[in-house]
């Protein structure tokens, strides 16, 4: 992960803000197609499904959802700024993921968000949808955060009270290498994204009227 800003910020904060504080928009669950899922480039892209710079395995996908081979992570770029403890806590219990194998949720965050600094990756240690509780990881030592030493969620909020700009840039799954999982859907604040091929219901004929084979007189 490299040090990054957002392209078309602000489309994103408002998105981000709905999230945060449990405002739903999207009416209903947003479909993902392997097509639409960009890539990491010189920022990254807002509003948009990406693989993580840098790339591992090429993304595939069935009827059972979207399938990460690690090292990878798949991140949608969406912006927040300024938060607050209390916001990312919010956040954090508006967020959730259905999926199998091993995958850990991950939010890039910058902790100083208008110098554009102290620039890290939090993750809770437990595999699975995060928890506002537990212990968390910090990808780099920022705010009085260790880096890559499992430290309770407490300190990853007192350390967003410390930096009056922490900006949230982007949320998603992470793959460890040599892992692998399959993602269906990924929920954020209301507003959900679903993976995979969509399963086509078969013509079973219903509704059809059965033509009628003889001759019939009909009396009214």
């Amino acid at each position: 992960m490299k040090f990054k800003k957002l392209t078309a910020i602000g489309a994103g904060v408002a998105l981000a803000l709905g999230s945060v504080f449990g405002v739903s928009l999207a009416a209903s669950a947003v479909d993902v197609p392997l097509t639409s899922i960009g890539a990491e480039g010189s920022s990254y892209p807002a509003n948009q499904w990406f693989v993580g710079d840098p790339a591992g395995p090429a993304l595939t996908e069935d009827v059972d959802g979207l399938h990460i081979d690690g090292r990878n992570q798949l991140l949608y770029g969406q912006s927040s700024l300024p938060t607050n403890g209390a916001a990312f806590t919010a956040f954090v219990n508006g967020a959730s993921f259905v999926g199998t194998g091993m995958m850990t949720f991950q939010i890039p965050v910058y902790f100083d968000g208008t110098a554009k600094g102290d620039f890290t990756t939090l993750r809770p240690v437990q595999a699975g949808s995060p928890s506002a509780s537990g212990d968390w990881i910090s990808s780099r030592a920022v705010v009085g955060l260790p880096a890559n030493t499992p430290v309770p969620f407490s300190d990853v909020v007192a350390a967003f009270d410390l930096a009056p700009n922490a900006e949230i840039l982007a949320f998603g799954v992470f793959v460890n290498p040599g892992d692998s999982a399959v993602l269906r859907s990924v929920t954020v604040g209301g507003s959900t994204w679903t993976f995979g091929v969509p399963v086509t219901a078969p013509d079973t004929g219903a509704g059809v009227p059965t033509p009628i084979k003889k001759a019939a007189t009909f009396t009214g």
